[in-house]
């Protein structure tokens, strides 16, 4: 049994503390509701549709989920649309953490792209920055006081590539750039593919002068020509 949360949560009172939330979009013969239902024994605490019966999009402006926010504010905060935190406090070395789960799951052709997630700032026609604008920002905090044990592996980002069956050669590669825009010959003038901070130059360090000759080749492509990067296994 479903409460209406236009008429039965002010009359009633809330869920109590506890219990597990069922969003889900139903039609009677005037209006559409919003149900709240304290029954939904599923683990989800907020599900919008189910796998075996998802919600159907069907159109470019249909949501399963939307949020659209606007701020003036302009001292020195940090604002957020949404703020998911996931904090673990049992120890464990065989479990697997994901904050976050988007997954696109096909088995037809696709369109021109498809992407698991989209991030994009857009500065209109006349925005800029005071400092850095990121259109993903991974960073990774070490613990002051010292990993513990000295193991494991950290990385700021996780690249993986499944090939569970043959691809007839295809491209494919861990990292895909792209630059256009009606400017786009600016980038060829003053871009570059990376820029790295931080860092000094020194003797066996990961910035290094060499005269070590070159052992290795690592293949990239720029336009539809590949190009090899030359390596050397030695170091200075």
């Amino acid at each position: 049994m479903a409460k209406k949360f236009s008429s039965d949560l002010s009359s009633n009172g809330a869920v109590a503390a506890g219990d597990k939330l069922l969003i889900q979009k139903v039609s009677d013969s005037t209006v559409n509701y919003v149900l709240v239902s304290d029954l939904f024994t599923a683990p989800d605490v907020v599900s919008l549709g189910v796998t075996g019966t998802p919600l159907v999009l069907a159109g470019a402006t249909t949501r399963a989920l939307s949020a659209y926010s606007t701020s003036a504010v302009t001292t020195a905060v940090t604002l957020s649309t949404m703020t998911v935190k996931q904090t673990q406090t049992g120890v464990s070395a065989i479990n697997s953490l994901e904050v976050a789960q988007f997954t696109l799951a096909s088995a037809v052709k696709l369109g021109n792209w498809a992407n698991a997630v989209c991030a994009k700032v857009d500065l209109l026609t006349a925005g800029y920055s005071a400092g850095i604008v990121g259109v993903v920002c991974a960073e990774l905090d070490f613990p002051s006081g010292g990993v513990t044990g000295g193991s494991g592996q950290y990385h700021c980002f996780e690249a993986e590539m499944n090939l569970a069956g043959t691809t007839g050669g295809v491209p494919k590669s861990f990292l895909n750039m792209n630059v256009w825009g009606a400017q786009v010959a600016e980038f060829d003038t003053d871009g570059f593919i990376f820029d790295i901070q931080g860092v000094s130059k020194a003797a066996h360090k990961v910035f290094q002068d060499s005269t070590r000759s070159a052992s290795q080749a690592l293949r990239i492509r720029i336009g539809a020509t590949p190009y090899y990067i030359l390596l050397s296994s030695l170091d200075t």
